[in-house]
């Protein structure tokens, strides 16, 4: 199953290493999703806040603001909380997965990953924001009673 390239599916790559962004990047691209990119966790936030992206991978050790920090903050805030943060990180020990848990993060991988793990665990997020959003569209607006209901 290939994911469609649509703004939609643009996912925010957040990692000050050249070199895994370069390989996230390509494997994105390869399954049609959108990338942006931020390198520091001030730029994260903003990048976030601004472009809504579909799905966000976070490295934890970033300058400027840690990702730790930049997964609260994100998850805090009402434009952000509902963006899946897949944190991508090459410290394995359970105390930094549980903090990570503890901020809000949907999901921890730890460096070197399994491409075609990623990629599935990417695609089950991005499945279940549509289904989220189809549900939401399906229902109309809170709170709003049709005439028929009155």
């Amino acid at each position: 199953m290939r994911m469609e390239g649509d703004a939609a599916h643009k996912i925010l790559i957040v990692d000050d290493n050249a070199d895994t962004i370069l390989i996230l990047s390509g494997l994105l691209e390869v399954e049609g999703c959108g990338v942006m990119i931020a390198v520091d966790g001030l730029q994260a936030i903003h990048r976030a806040e601004r472009e809504q992206p579909a799905l966000i991978l976070l490295d934890l050790t970033l300058p400027k603001r840690s990702g730790l920090e930049v997964c609260r903050t994100l998850k805090e805030n009402p434009k952000t909380k509902e963006i899946p943060i897949l944190i991508l990180t090459a410290k394995s020990d359970p105390l930094t997965r549980q903090k990570a848990e503890t901020v809000g993060a949907d999901e921890y991988l730890t460096k070197p990953f399994n491409p075609g793990e990623l990629i599935q665990k990417i695609k089950g997020y991005l499945l279940l924001k549509e289904s989220r959003t189809l549900e939401i569209g399906s229902i109309g607006t809170p709170g709003v009673l049709n005439q028929s209901e009155e």
